[in-house]
């Protein structure tokens, strides 16, 4: 085993770095405070509750290729019958003004769908993208039996980009690297995972070629690890700093849940080809897709630039029909009362308008409409 020595010299490298380190803890310590936050649910807002299903005591809503693994192994023991997969971001798993006792679309569609000798799996992630969305289908149709994919159509998700790491963990599995290789988005996502984890290789401990500053940084941390409890807490702390300067950011530029923001060219073109390669596979592999414009609560003034919004739409739609999928307008589908509300974007005490997540009735009335289309597209 290696052992770290530090000469004189080597001091000149360490005193910055502990500098850093003390002037980090004296800025980690004020938001110790907000250590409670649960900053993966963060967009779902201080009204809405994360609610996953489960059926009889198993999961049949997951997030991760990781706690997948739970949501098809019930699926097995439940015999194992066709699968209707329904993806998307947390609009699927969020309850606005939850009340003991209620449950999301998943939960009230699952035992609709049985009545037709079908399954039902959802997978959603927080603010997902058409990317992962595009990783999960490819990953999980090589694993079940599909009878039917339900994806909506978020124009919110054009602006996220990239896999975070619980979706990337399908990109180990070689079928489905085989895949996405077909496509210049696959191939791009598997390019930039490959990056990532050369990068992730060269600041691993056992890396070789290690700098004085990253030798001290590595002994620094550990030390801090085992002696400094604010240390060890530190993941909460930097969601907890990174949202001050978020705050700081929407108080300057007075920036609310109804700003208007443009769209971002470069992630719409990603995500927007990311979505026909979806409908393009699915499509050769004779799997039936229901597409929907995602509910959006529309009694007020929406964030969306009325333009970009529409040729959304509008591409959404020529993509669908190109591909044989089914095409249906959700968007009006939640009357505004049944909608809720957020933190705010500066977190101030007042809350701010919730575009994204409604009440369980909200649910019930999705769960009603996916029902009647499914029952009509799936064999």
């Amino acid at each position: 085993m290696a052992t770290i020595g530090f000469s004189r010299g080597s001091l000149w490298y360490l005193l910055p770095v502990l500098a850093g380190v003390i002037g980090g803890i004296a800025l980690l310590v004020p938001y110790r405070d907000r250590l409670g936050y649960d900053y993966q649910h963060l967009a779902l807002g201080k009204d809405a509750m994360p609610w996953f299903a489960t059926l009889d005591g198993h999961p049949i809503h997951c997030m991760y290729v990781e706690d997948g693994a739970a949501c098809r192994g019930a699926w097995r023991r439940r015999g194992g019958r066709p699968v209707v997969l329904w993806l998307g971001n947390s609009q699927l798993h969020g309850i606005n003004q939850y009340r003991q006792g209620q449950v999301t679309a998943t939960a009230l569609l699952q035992p609709r769908l049985a009545g037709l000798g079908l399954d039902l799996l959802t997978f959603s992630q927080p603010n997902a993208n058409f990317q992962e969305h595009l990783v999960m289908f490819q990953y999980l149709r090589q694993r079940l039996p599909l009878a039917a994919l339900v994806l909506p159509l978020v124009f919110d998700d054009l602006r996220e980009s990239g896999l975070r790491s619980g979706v990337a963990a399908a990109l180990s599995d070689p079928p489905t690297r085989g895949v996405l290789a077909a496509s210049a988005t696959g191939e791009r996502l598997l390019r930039l995972d490959a990056q990532s984890r050369a990068e992730a290789a060269n600041t691993a401990p056992g890396a070789t070629r290690r700098t004085p500053q990253e030798i001290s940084e590595a002994f620094l941390d550990g030390w801090l690890e085992e002696h400094v409890t604010l240390w060890a807490l530190r993941p909460g702390i930097r969601g907890a700093l990174f949202n001050a300067l978020y705050e700081a950011r929407n108080r300057m530029f007075d920036i609310t849940s109804q700003t208007r923001r443009a769209m971002i060219p470069a992630r719409r073109v990603v995500n927007m080809a990311a979505l026909e390669d979806i409908l393009e596979t699915a499509a050769r592999h004779q799997v039936p897709v229901l597409t929907y414009v995602a509910p959006l609560r529309s009694d007020v003034p929406t964030p969306y630039i009325e333009q970009e919004y529409r040729e959304f739409k509008t591409a959404a739609q020529e993509l669908a029909r190109a591909h044989g999928a089914r095409f249906v307008n959700l968007e009006v589908l939640v009357p505004g009362a049944l909608w809720g509300t957020i933190i705010s974007p500066d977190l101030r005490a007042e809350a701010a308008i919730d575009f994204m997540h409604f009440q369980a009735e909200g649910h019930r009335l999705m769960a009603q409409a996916l029902e009647r289309h499914l029952a009509e597209l799936a064999p």
